[in-house]
């Protein structure tokens, strides 16, 4: 037992066959590329954004139907986000119920609009699970690469914070470009 690895499986998005738990890829090598890529993407003049999204009041669900269950509303989740993203897009389960989608060539404004797609996309498609229709919402953030960012920690930061701030304003919102600046927050 002590050399068996503890790090979780992962396969594409697409697959069904991987641990319930950890189907979509980790983000750790998503930030660790962009990390090592961190000076091209801050210096370039391509827009690059990150929503991160959060279902509200999850655990609901892993106490009304129970964790394996709970873990099918996560593939459910993750095939449902995955209708409206592009090729380049990046969607990762960043932990617990929360996913982060890493929107190369999208601007703060494309990268909003598509957040609300996606939260009214969930709102209005509930999911069958043991003949109950479940219906979620989500709280999303918004952030856009920019000059004064150190690095993709920044982004991720800014991100962060606003889905935070979707939270403390009530659930079931995206919140982007007007919400306070975290660059203070160091």
């Amino acid at each position: 037992k002590g050399s068996e690895s503890l790090a979780p499986s992962s396969t594409s998005a697409s697959s069904d066959t991987a641990m319930p738990a950890f189907w979509l890829p980790s983000m750790a090598p998503e930030v660790s590329r962009e990390e090592q890529e961190k000076a091209q993407a801050l210096d370039s003049p391509a827009p690059l954004s990150l929503i991160m999204l959060d279902i509200d009041h999850f655990k609901r669900v892993n106490d009304t139907f129970g964790h394996t269950k709970g873990d099918e509303v996560l593939r459910w989740m993750g095939r449902e986000c995955q209708k409206l993203l592009r090729s380049p897009d990046v969607l990762a389960r960043y932990g617990g119920e929360e996913f982060a989608l890493l929107l190369p060539n999208t601007t703060q404004e494309e990268a909003q609009k598509l957040a609300e797609q996606i939260r009214t996309h969930i709102a209005y498609h509930p999911l069958e699970m043991d003949r109950q229709s479940v219906r979620l919402s989500l709280s999303l953030g918004v952030a856009a690469i920019s000059k004064e960012m150190r690095d993709v920690n920044d982004l991720l930061n800014l991100a962060d914070n606003r889905l935070y701030g979707a939270k403390a304003q009530g659930r079931n919102q995206v919140v982007g470009s007007g919400y306070p600046h975290p660059m203070v927050l160091r």
